[in-house]
């Protein structure tokens, strides 16, 4: 199979990790203020952060269909049988399409 088109898209956005570092900043406080039993309530925090930076969506268009995998949660194909019709939106704002 020869792709037509592949693309990945990321968490890139500096907005998005200032947001993420932000969300750290009070219970990192309260761990070094308090001491190491407040500290394990950065974690779930942590855990978030490191997830989205392993995020991925790949989409991938070729003769049999569209693939889609969004590390590490979903993987789906979907053939060109399945589909009715297709559009393109413009999500400006965003800057994709």
């Amino acid at each position: 199979m020869i792709n037509k088109f592949k693309e990945e898209q990321r968490f890139t956005q500096w907005w998005v990790w200032s947001i993420m570092l932000g969300l750290l900043i009070v219970p990192v406080y309260a761990f070094l203020s308090a001491g190491a039993a407040e500290g394990f309530k950065t974690i779930p925090v942590v855990l978030v952060i490191v997830l989205f930076y392993f995020l991925k969506l790949t989409t991938s268009i070729d003769e049999s269909g569209i693939r889609m995998f969004f590390f590490p949660f979903v993987r789906k194909t979907v053939s060109w049988s399945e589909i009715k019709s297709t559009k393109v939106f413009d999500y400006g704002f965003v800057g994709g399409w």
